[in-house]
């Protein structure tokens, strides 16, 4: 089979206020498989995802102020110019969309939301480990720093993931989130994914991985040579 693929992303963020818009991908066609990464810095927000999106999975973490992630999903069709995402009054929040192709068509998640979180202040942010059944599926990891102001936070993930974004909210910017992929090449458990932040604080972090759902090209055998010779006569 061959590995999901992201091909186009779109994020914003929102503050201190009850909706904003996240911008649908470039490119996007009916059957696109659409993954939505939502966080918010707080217990009691707005927890509406983004319009016609299905909620797959959700955690919350209960620090200084709390931190919340939702994952949703869907499949595009004749989808509008923008989704509307709920945040709260006095939030940081951020979503993330990933427009995926080669995934499977009617069970595209090979693992659901998996998520681990620490309190303690550490510089190292892990993703926990999956298992994924597929050897090519497309690995998905996300972490947000817990509700503390740090307007210049940042993430840097390791070799061989793809940063699809890394959000920072300027005024209130109760929270940093970034999200990365990566294509497995085997089965079986990933290990953690540390993402490292800028500053010492804690963090929640996630995992889910993408069913690929497009087989392999086969390899063109060897040309029968006295075939075509009898073919150009």
């Amino acid at each position: 089979m061959v590995a999901p693929v992201v091909e186009a992303v779109s994020s914003n963020f929102g503050e201190a206020v009850s909706t904003y818009t996240v911008t649908k991908p470039t490119g996007t066609v009916d059957l696109d498989f659409l993954l939505a990464i939502k966080w918010l810095s707080d217990d009691t927000p707005n927890l509406a995802g983004p319009t016609g999106f299905t909620q797959i999975g959700s955690d919350f973490v209960n620090t200084t102020i709390g931190m919340i992630c939702q994952v949703w999903q869907k499949f595009a069709s004749s989808d509008p110019a923008s989704y509307t995402v709920g945040c709260g009054t006095n939030d940081s929040c951020s979503c993330t969309i990933l427009r995926i192709s080669g995934h499977d068509p009617t069970t595209p998640l090979d693992v659901t939301l998996t998520t681990g979180f620490s309190t303690t202040g550490t510089l190292s942010h892990l993703a926990p480990s999956v298992s994924p059944a597929g050897t090519d599926s497309l690995l998905v990891c996300s972490v947000c720093r817990t509700a503390v102001t740090d307007a210049t936070a940042s993430y840097t993930w390791p070799g061989g993931m793809t940063e699809q974004s890394d959000i920072t909210p300027p005024s209130f910017d109760f929270i940093t989130t970034s999200v990365a992929t990566e294509i497995l090449t085997a089965s079986g458990p990933t290990g953690t994914r540390t993402a490292t932040h800028t500053d010492s604080r804690g963090y929640m972090g996630i995992s889910l991985a993408i069913k690929s759902g497009v087989p392999t090209p086969p390899e063109e055998g060897p040309r029968n040579s006295n075939a075509m010779y009898r073919m150009g006569r």
